[in-house]
Formats: structure tokens, C-alpha cells, sequence
């Protein structure tokens, strides 16, 4: 996997906004050494098993793509999950402040 196959990948994501994320996990988590390593990795346990060595670049491109895209929705999904739980909070806060009054005057 090399740098401007990442940059192709990268197209693929839905949030164009978080681009330079995933630039950042490039370069911080050595991606193209972590996929080597995989590769090799499989292709040493296939040729063990007397398979034949498999050749990754459309496979390894679906993986990561599909990451990318599972990783932005589920960020999305935070980002919902969080807006609501500050919504129940505040309506939280408001209710019981509202007791307070009620009972206190």
C-alpha cells in the first residue's frame, strides 16, 4: 500500500471534512509497513499450508476502504449520539430545577 493508493482510498470517504485524519493515521501508525507485514505474514501461513501466494492490492484496498467508511459513520454516529445525550442533560437539569422551584417556593 503505498502513499498515493492511500490518497485513492481516501476518496472514498464520505466526510471529506476528516481527510487529514486519516493522513495523520498514515503517517502515525506506519500503515504501509503494518500492511506489509500482514501480507507477509498470510503469504508465509498460505505457502505453509502448500497454498499459493496471494497478491493483495484490490484486496487490501477493499479492507482499508471499508475501514474508512465504517470509521466516518461511526464517528458520525458519536457525534448524534453525543448532541443527544446533551439534549436528555440539559432537559435533565431544566426538570429537576424546575422541582426544586416547585417544592422550595
Amino acid at each position: 500500500l503505498l502513499m498515493k493508493d492511500w490518497c485513492a482510498i481516501m476518496d472514498w470517504s464520505p466526510n471529506v471534512d476528516h481527510k487529514g485524519d486519516y493522513l495523520q493515521l498514515w503517517n502515525n501508525h506506519h500503515l504501509d509497513k503494518a500492511v506489509a507485514q500482514s501480507q507477509l505474514f498470510i503469504n508465509e501461513c498460505r505457502r505453509a499450508l502448500g497454498l499459493s501466494m496471494k497478491f493483495w492490492v484490490a484486496e487490501i484496498h477493499e479492507i482499508v476502504k471499508n475501514t474508512i467508511m465504517h470509521f466516518s459513520e461511526l464517528r458520525i454516529k458519536c457525534g448524534d449520539l453525543n448532541d443527544a445525550l446533551k439534549q436528555v442533560r440539559q432537559s435533565t437539569l431544566h426538570y429537576l430545577h424546575q422541582l426544586y422551584i416547585f417544592y422550595h417556593f
